[in-house]
């Protein structure tokens, strides 16, 4: 829907800090912008949400948009995709990146869109794909061991040694300041090679959980996970 300056219909503006105002539009042109005017406050800006980031791999297009939906949906802070051994190379080719700079890329327009039908008043942050490797020594230098929660596949030896997500989330004590943030990861569609498995199992700063003994696609996975996260922390 295209609106135009003096057109009656009212926007709807967030910015993150200052909650949801109403506003209209007073001039639009391509010199100077767009140029609005603040009438009612909707929406007071909410407390900072329980801060969950999603370690994630490109999956197949299709199954890679549901993901960014749906993750936004249920309230992820914070969205990583990683490189592994059987990532998806032509999806983050596709989806994370830009022709031109001014373009949102495809994966941003559908967090976009994800926070608009979920009533969000902030978005979720996407990074720049990295390294598996990389990024979990990044997460887990400033947050320390345990860091990262890793939902493992029901054969891996891992399984055997992992608690329930649904009985660790239920231990979580959220009124203390440093459980109110967690990061999970999602391993690609084939699982983790076994290289990366035993990378992961000697890192201190990982800490495998288990959903249950289905195995699950890569997408349902994650949202399985989120949906439990959700449920306890919202």
């Amino acid at each position: 829907m295209r609106v135009i300056p003096g057109d009656e219909r009212i926007l709807s503006l967030f910015n993150a800090q200052d909650g949801e105002w109403k506003a209209k539009i007073i001039s639009n042109t391509k010199s100077s912008g767009v140029h609005v005017e603040l009438t009612d406050q909707i929406r007071t800006q909410p407390p900072a949400p329980f801060s969950v980031t999603l370690m994630f791999t490109p999956l197949k297009k299709d199954a890679t948009s549901l993901l960014l939906e749906k993750a936004t949906e249920l309230g992820v802070t914070q969205l990583c995709p990683m490189y592994t051994q059987r990532t998806q190379q032509g999806v983050i080719k596709d989806i994370f990146s830009s022709k031109k700079k001014s373009h949102a890329n495809k994966a941003m327009s559908i967090v976009q869109q994800a926070a608009e039908q979920s009533d969000r008043l902030c978005l979720p942050r996407l990074h720049s794909p990295l390294n598996m490797a990389d990024l979990v020594n990044k997460i887990t230098n400033v947050h320390g061991p345990e860091s990262i929660w890793v939902c493992c596949e029901p054969s891996l030896k891992s399984q055997k040694k992992s608690s329930r997500l649904f009985d660790v989330l239920a231990d979580i004590d959220l009124k203390l300041p440093d459980r109110r943030r967690l990061t999970l990861m999602i391993g690609p569609e084939g699982g983790f090679s076994p290289h990366e498995v035993e990378w992961l199992e000697h890192h201190p700063g990982v800490k495998f959980v288990s959903l249950g003994k289905n195995t699950l696609r890569a997408e349902t996975a994650a949202l399985s996970a989120l949906a439990l996260i959700h449920s306890r922390t919202s």
